[in-house]
């Protein structure tokens, strides 16, 4: 059985996201501009925990994945869910603000050629630079000990990236510096990678670490 969609509902979709769609870049290309069209708007404020997931809707012809960033209005966003709908025929999509932005590092030992030229100097080097990530800070649990008993920080952070050639590269304990704190990589969770393991989202847990002198 096929439905009938009435053509001025096509039509309507596309004359609303040109009249009202935000231009937006996409993976940080300023060649790549689409429209988007907003359904709800969240705003993040200065020591709060608001929830930042948009409904946004593109064209067909976007082409966008899960996994790929959004820029607009100096946000950076995260596709973290998307679907093909059929009256409109569109692209309905669930963002997520990007709140942090890391650089991993991993300690190497240092490897010279024939001629001595440094290759990989010895000490930490970047493994993904300066990339976006959606992160909850300061998880907490509860724990019973002797003399403690409630909720207590776990000194650890969640964050959800795009799975790239770099973050792909990522591995459990791999550093980055936060907020002058090191924090190092404990899970990889890949669950939201496309079967293709090509493109989608990364999360990653990393805790705090503590030094013997603290």
């Amino acid at each position: 059985m096929r439905f009938y969609i009435p053509p001025n509902l096509q039509r309507d979709f596309t004359d609303s996201l040109n009249a009202l769609g935000i231009d937006t870049v996409v993976n940080f290309d300023p060649l790549n501009v689409i429209k988007i069209r907003l359904d709800k708007v969240n705003y993040r404020t200065k020591g709060s925990i608001v929830s930042a997931d948009e409904v946004v809707f593109a064209e067909l012809t976007s082409n966008l994945k899960m996994g790929d960033y959004l820029q607009y209005k100096n946000e950076t966003m995260l596709i973290t869910q998307l679907k093909s709908d059929e009256f409109p025929k569109c692209l309905e999509f669930a963002t997520t603000t990007c709140n942090t932005k890391f650089t991993i590092t991993r300690y190497q030992t240092g490897t010279w050629d024939d001629n001595e030229n440094v290759i990989i100097p010895e000490g930490d080097n970047p493994i993904a630079t300066d990339f976006y990530c959606s992160t909850i800070f300061e998880s907490f649990e509860f724990k019973v000990g002797t003399g403690q008993v409630g909720i207590v920080p776990t000194n650890q952070i969640i964050s959800t990236c795009q799975y790239n050639t770099d973050t792909g590269n990522i591995v459990v304990g791999d550093t980055f510096i936060w907020m002058k704190q090191t924090y190092r990589v404990i899970s990889l969770n890949y669950e939201q990678l496309d079967i293709s393991g090509l493109y989608g989202l990364l999360s990653f847990n990393a805790e705090k670490v503590i030094s013997d002198a603290a």
